[in-house]
C-alpha cells in the first residue's frame, strides 16, 4: 500500500490519503476514531463539524505544539520522525507530528520531508526585487483563477455526463450496457478523477500564494 499527503485546506496541515481510487478502498486513512492528519472534527463523509457531539472522527492526538521562535533550529533537537511544520497553533506557537504507530510514522516523515524541503529552497532562492515579488505573485493568481474557472466548468459537465449515464442505465435495465451508456459512465468517472486533480492543484496554488506573501 502506498500513500499520499493530501491537503484539503491551505490553512491546515495536510492528511494522509491511500494513491488508490475512492471506489477501490482509496481515501483518507483512519486509525482508531480520526483521520491520520487531521486537526478538526469530521462527520462520516470527512466533512467538517463544529464540535465532538456531531463528529465521527476527531482531531488526530499526535499533535505537538512547539514556540514559535524555535523553528528551524527545532529540527536538531526532535527524532528525526517528527514530523515539524509551521503550522499555526496560536499566535505563539506552531504543530509538530509525533507519530504513535507504523502509518502515522509514514505520514510523519512525509511531512518532515516538505519542510525540510522548504528549508532548503529558501537557501537558494534567489533574492527578487519588489516589482519581481509582484509579478509573480499576479502570475500564481492568474493561474489560480483560471483553475478554478476550469474546474467549475468541469464539474457541470461531469454532472452532465452522470445524468446521462444514470438515465440510461434506467432505460436499459435488465439488457446489456449500451456502447452509449458505457461512453458516458467512462467520460464521467474520469472527469471525477480530473476534478480531484483540479482540486489539489487549487489546494496547492493556495498554498503557494500564502507562502509567497510571508
Amino acid at each position: 500500500m502506498s500513500y499520499e499527503l493530501y491537503d484539503y485546506d491551505p490553512s491546515l496541515p495536510p492528511i494522509l490519503m491511500k494513491t488508490i481510487p475512492l471506489g477501490f478502498g482509496g481515501g483518507p486513512v483512519i486509525e482508531k476514531n480520526y483521520v491520520i492528519g487531521s486537526v478538526i472534527y469530521t462527520d462520516v463523509n470527512f466533512g467538517r463539524v463544529e464540535n465532538l457531539k456531531d463528529s465521527v472522527y476527531v482531531p488526530d492526538p499526535n499533535w505537538k505544539m512547539y514556540p514559535k521562535h524555535m523553528y528551524p533550529s527545532i529540527f536538531g533537537f526532535l527524532p528525526i520522525d517528527t514530523g515539524i511544520t509551521t503550522y499555526e497553533a496560536d499566535k505563539n506557537h506552531y504543530i509538530y507530528y509525533q507519530p504513535n504507530s507504523d502509518i502515522s510514522r509514514n505520514y510523519s516523515r512525509m511531512l518532515r520531508a516538505v519542510f525540510e524541503n522548504k528549508i532548503k529552497r529558501k537557501r537558494i532562492e534567489p533574492i527578487l526585487t519588489s516589482e519581481e515579488k509582484k509579478e509573480l505573485l499576479k502570475n500564481k493568481k492568474k493561474i489560480l483563477k483560471s483553475t478554478e474557472e476550469q474546474l467549475m466548468k468541469l464539474k457541470s459537465e461531469v454532472s452532465r455526463d452522470k445524468n446521462n449515464y444514470e438515465r440510461i442505465k434506467r432505460a436499459e435495465r435488465g439488457k446489456e450496457p449500451s456502447r452509449e451508456n458505457m461512453f458516458y459512465e467512462q467520460k464521467y468517472r474520469q472527469g471525477e478523477k480530473t476534478v480531484e486533480v483540479l482540486n489539489k492543484n487549487i489546494a496547492s496554488l493556495k498554498k503557494e500564494i500564502e507562502e509567497f506573501k510571508k
